[in-house]
């Protein structure tokens, strides 16, 4: 019996890398896009994620004066199946892990490899959002190295952040309806919501997505994260993993951002 599940899985990553269709972005500056599909993936998201791309890039540019310059693949797959299966092959985790991510993530960075599920996301607004979220992860470790996700909070609502702003860029949603609707949404947990020194490191975040739900861990990160622009503006951002890279601990880079 065991044997039989992992030929079948085996043969399901199989038929995952056979089902996958490639395409080249034009480089942007000195970084090169690979865009992969499956073929459950039709063309057109992929053209959406090639303009999200692009539009992702020209605001770290102009935004940050930053230029990616390492190697990126994007995975476009449909469905939580294909999602777990992708994860499994390319990412090398158990099911188990696979099937908590696809639980709570609807993508997934690891290494240059970016893993999407379109079918988590019915519109284009949403799947914009998701790759220049995971884009701006790219670019965090870039300023950042391995320091990027020391605060697991200022790194993941810093993104969404990001990533609303170039929606907004996009037109498909203003950075301010993403602000109105993070507090309303938020506001019906105001007796349930985590403290931000609890999310923090990597293990007490995913606590807390299992402990409180995705959207309240994740909205709780977002309007800390706004606040803060609010206070010191949004350069305050690109400062913080600026400095972080450069620094010991987190505290020292809150302070000289």
């Amino acid at each position: 019996m065991k044997k039989s599940f992992l030929q079948g899985r085996m043969l399901a990553g199989s038929l995952l890398l056979a089902a996958i269709f490639l395409w080249w972005l034009p480089a942007v500056g000195a970084a090169q896009v690979s865009i992969l599909r499956t073929t459950n993936v039709e063309d057109v998201f992929r053209l959406e994620a090639a303009d999200t791309v692009q539009q992702t890039n020209q605001y770290f540019q102009e935004k940050g004066q930053y230029d990616f310059v390492e190697p990126i693949t994007i995975l476009l797959v449909n469905g939580q199946q294909e999602y777990i299966n992708a994860n499994m092959k390319f990412d090398h985790v158990s099911e188990t892990e696979a099937v908590r991510r696809a639980k709570t993530t609807v993508a997934w960075v690891q290494g240059n490899m970016i893993i999407s599920n379109i079918g988590g996301q019915p519109t284009q607004r949403q799947r914009a959002f998701t790759i220049a979220h995971e884009l701006a992860h790219k670019y965090q470790g870039q300023m950042a190295g391995k320091n990027a996700f020391s605060v697991l909070w200022m790194t993941e609502g810093s993104a969404d952040y990001w990533a609303a702003k170039i929606v907004d860029h996009m037109g498909f949603a203003t950075l301010a309806w993403y602000r109105h609707n993070w507090e309303a949404g938020l506001g019906a947990y105001h007796d349930h919501i985590p403290e931000l020194a609890g999310l923090e490191r990597a293990a007490d975040w995913y606590k807390a997505l299992d402990a409180y739900g995705s959207p309240v861990t994740y909205r709780t990160a977002d309007l800390a994260v706004f606040h803060l622009v609010d206070l010191y503006g949004e350069d305050m951002l690109f400062s913080y993993f600026r400095e972080n890279g450069s620094v010991k601990n987190a505290a020292d880079a809150f302070v000289a951002a």
